[in-house]
């Protein structure tokens, strides 16, 4: 099948959304712990940091954001990183494609570094990111609560001036 991978308009916001809340329901690679509204998603959207979504079909079927990493000022050159796929579309090379559009969008938008906060045990994701050049510069022991257990966190890095 044709994946297209463009930069996403806000009519794409509610596939992507569809795919991390599936994601939500039956993994700690998304600590979140119920439906995120569509609100705060948009939100993220205007802020007009990269975001790429991978299309097939007329669906989307995975995408690559970039939301700001902290609200203070300072940190206006960093933002986190994720991709999340639709479950049948795994396993097949698109997170890395993906992040062949987002990552270089990133850097023309003037971010410095990049952090992708990985639910830990993961071995896909940081297979995935250790492959593109990201570093693990840490680990947050139990931060996270869910399925009625503790979750760690790795943060993993990678500058934009080095990718």
């Amino acid at each position: 099948m044709h994946i297209d991978i463009r930069p996403a308009q806000a009519a794409d916001v509610p596939g992507c959304l569809a795919i991390s809340n599936a994601e939500a329901l039956v993994s700690h690679a998304n600590l979140a712990l119920k439906d995120e509204p569509e609100s705060l998603w948009m939100a993220d959207f205007d802020r007009g940091l990269p975001w790429y979504v991978a299309r097939s079909d007329g669906m989307v079927v995975g995408f690559a954001r970039t939301t700001p990493w902290r609200g203070r000022g300072g940190y206006d050159h960093c933002a986190e990183v994720s991709v999340y796929l639709h479950e049948r579309w795994r396993g097949e090379g698109l997170g890395r494609r993906l992040y062949a559009a987002l990552l270089p969008a990133a850097a023309r938008s003037n971010l410095h570094v990049v952090i992708a906060a990985i639910g830990l045990p993961n071995e896909a994701s940081v297979a995935l990111h250790e492959t593109l050049g990201f570093t693990h510069t840490g680990t947050f022991s139990e931060v996270g609560r869910k399925f009625d257990q503790w979750w760690d966190v790795g943060y993993w890095t990678l500058s934009l001036d080095d990718a």
